[in-house]
């Protein structure tokens, strides 16, 4: 009984050697004491049979369970179990919720710290916006260096997968205020630039023989991660795609966000356009308040740019004191103006990544 206690603790503690050593151990010294009280073979046969049984089904459950806690909450594992959800090896077309998150300029900050203080500064930083992910029921697909891919419909599909993930970002962003006043000796505060989309991909285990991780591939991954590039362009630290945006408008349920759109974007290496939208949070009334206010003017804006109305648009955007949105339109306006384009279709097309 004392080495099936020691297999059971190596289990949860997910260490294979000695789970496995543990394992033969137990039926060693099972056999041994039985044949020391000379136990007849006829009644050890069966008990070790189904020792055996329960340590192989221990061992299996806990094997899986520990592959999918690698990237999936617990209360998500509980999930799965309840519904026999597969995750051996192969995929499927699935609809998802893509979210990037990538802390900007993360280089020139890692050059005023060591080595060992870079790394533990990352590992402090992961791991504070995983237990957000994890809270949200995301899955964590990958840590990309300082970057993090989390999926939101995978392996489960829910009906408020985008909601989860904008969520998500939002806790993120305001995690890492409280982050920044804890790490206020390194060389500037942190931030981070957030993109969401949603389509369907291809979702499973894929990887070698030796080596299997659950993951999404297809076009929409590549483009959720072109638009949390676009953060940087845009000056917001969370954009989102029309097809999230349209997701969210079926939820109906009170939400403590409003969106603004903000252009209609062809990124590099895609011919096709996407529209995008910024995600401005707010706490209590006051702030819901500034915020619509904010979305009203700049749209009234847009709107005149579309209209190729460049003063006009310039006058609304500079209503907007301290928006670094509306002075990048401002920028392009004036622009425009001075180089007028006899084919413009108000669709901005990027250069790089």
């Amino acid at each position: 009984m004392g080495t099936i206690v020691f297999y059971l603790i190596n289990l949860l503690r997910y260490s294979k050697a000695s789970t496995i050593y543990s394992g033969f151990l137990s039926i060693i010294i099972f056999v041994g004491v039985s044949l020391y009280f000379k136990v007849p073979i006829v009644e050890i046969i069966p008990l070790l049979f189904a020792q055996v049984v329960i340590l192989l089904i221990g061992y299996s459950i806990t094997s899986k369970k520990m592959m999918m806690e690698r990237y999936l909450p617990p209360q998500l594992i509980g999930e799965l179990y309840k519904e026999n959800v597969s995750l051996e090896p192969g995929g499927k077309n699935q609809k998802v919720t893509i979210l990037f998150s990538d802390i900007r300029s993360f280089t020139t900050i890692s050059e005023s710290m060591s080595a060992a203080e870079t790394v533990s500064f990352l590992n402090e930083y992961l791991s504070l916006m995983t237990d957000i992910i994890f809270s949200q029921k995301g899955t964590l697909d990958k840590f990309i260096g300082d970057g993090i891919m989390t999926i939101f419909g995978a392996p489960i599909e829910g009906k408020d997968d985008s909601l989860r993930a904008v969520n998500t970002g939002i806790l993120m962003n305001k995690a890492l205020k409280e982050f920044n006043i804890k790490y206020q000796n390194i060389k500037q505060p942190i931030q981070i630039g957030i993109g969401i989309h949603t389509g369907n991909v291809i979702a499973g285990n894929i990887g070698s023989d030796k080596r299997l991780d659950y993951t999404i591939i297809g076009d929409n991954v590549n483009l959720s991660s072109r638009i949390e590039g676009l953060t940087r362009h845009y000056y917001c630290p969370l954009l989102i795609s029309d097809s999230t945006y349209s997701e969210l408008l079926e939820i109906d349920i009170e939400k403590n966000f409003i969106c603004r759109e903000v252009d209609n974007v062809r990124v590099k290496g895609k011919s096709s356009v996407v529209k995008i939208y910024e995600v401005m949070p707010f706490e209590n009334s006051d702030e819901k308040r500034v915020v619509t206010e904010k979305k009203e003017l700049f749209e009234r804006g847009l709107k005149l740019y579309r209209k190729k109305e460049f003063t006009r648009a310039i006058f609304e955007f500079e209503r907007l004191k301290d928006d670094k949105l509306s002075l990048l339109y401002i920028e392009r306006c004036i622009k425009y103006l001075d180089n007028p384009e006899e084919h413009w279709d108000a669709i901005y097309t990027m250069k790089t990544k």
